[in-house]
């Protein structure tokens, strides 16, 4: 059995606990698997709570998706709160780099550092800010910075 279906496996038997949220992390996957390895994911705010399905668990998920994908994939994920960091290099493996920093300088950064190498984007997941829909704004403009930070390294194939 292939690791791929293996992965699928996995994913097929936690997938209802994904809630709504299954039928997008399902056609993320099904993207990603058309992209040629290594698959690169960089994550914005990380899984918190190891239990909670229905509103977070997508570090697992890239984890457990990046591992079936070749040794050279691999999670990059930033979350402001050292709490969470914590939980999360509890839950995932080594190949997902975990940081404890804002997200926009962080991204900033790390968009350097890609541009100098040349490492391509597979696809980035900017969650890290809730949106409130009575007050959208904060979290528009956040996310808007985040855009800005990763715009050059961008690719008509990444997936944001």
């Amino acid at each position: 059995m292939s690791t791929s279906s293996n992965f699928y496996k996995w994913f097929n038997s936690i997938a209802t606990k994904l809630g709504h949220r299954e039928i997008s992390f399902r056609k993320i996957f099904k993207y990603l698997d058309a992209l040629s390895a290594p698959i690169i994911i960089v994550e914005t705010g990380c899984l918190r709570d190891p239990d909670n399905f229905l509103d977070g668990q997508s570090t697992l998920l890239f984890d457990k998706y990046t591992l079936s994908r070749g040794e050279k994939s691999k999670v990059y994920t930033v979350d402001k709160n050292s709490k969470s960091t914590k939980v999360c290099q509890q839950v995932v493996s080594k190949n997902v780099e975990i940081s404890t920093d804002d997200s926009v300088r962080y991204l900033c950064n790390l968009a350097h550092k890609f541009f100098t190498n040349k490492t391509k984007v597979s696809m980035f997941y900017l969650d890290s800010f809730d949106l409130d829909w009575r007050y959208p704004y904060p979290s528009a403009a956040h996310h808007l910075k985040e855009l800005t930070a990763i715009s050059r390294i961008l690719y008509e194939d990444t997936l944001v």
